[in-house]
């Protein structure tokens, strides 16, 4: 995954539009070459400045390395499609009977289909020690999203949610 930094139209000979893009993740940058169906169908995204998954065939020449791709996902739709459970390390040392009523009222507002568990855990000198897990009932189901994530660990710590 990463973001696109540079984008060049070209017309293909049928006249439609087709991109030679410039990829750049943590590792470095790349040209990746869009074809005019996949350009079309993901126009918005790409000339978003969202994070994506570009997935292809590796093209690799006397003059060059570059990626033809066939598929371009918005790497926040990915957590929702792709996830199938979501683990949350609650603290049990923090966790009063009315934070976790607090907990259950915020997660309340994201269901879905994903199964979810709390993992409490003992924290002590900042490593976890012991934990126990509960996996909560199918009328709890969640939707993994980025506002889950954030409004969870906003109001009950950095770090504790985790999509799998």
């Amino acid at each position: 995954g990463g973001m696109i930094t540079e984008i060049k139209e070209k017309m293909t000979r049928k006249g439609d539009k087709m991109a030679f893009i410039t990829f750049e993740d943590l590792e470095g940058s790349l040209e990746v070459v869009i074809f005019s169906e996949l350009y079309k169908k993901r126009f918005e995204l790409i000339h978003s400045s969202e994070p994506m998954l570009l997935t292809g065939l590796v093209d690799i020449s006397e003059e060059n390395v570059k990626i033809v791709t066939n598929n371009i996902e918005d790497l926040k739709e990915l957590r929702r499609t792709r996830t199938k459970s979501i683990h949350f390390n609650l603290n049990t040392k923090e966790m009063t009977i009315e934070r976790l009523k607090e907990f259950k009222q915020t997660i309340s507002k994201y269901k879905g289909s994903c199964q979810a568990f709390i993992h409490f855990v003992n924290f002590s000198d900042s490593k976890s020690t012991n934990s126990a897990v509960m996996t909560l009932p199918e009328n709890i189901k969640l939707t993994p999203s980025e506002d889950l994530l954030n409004e969870v660990e906003k109001n009950f710590g950095s770090g504790i949610v985790s999509f799998k």
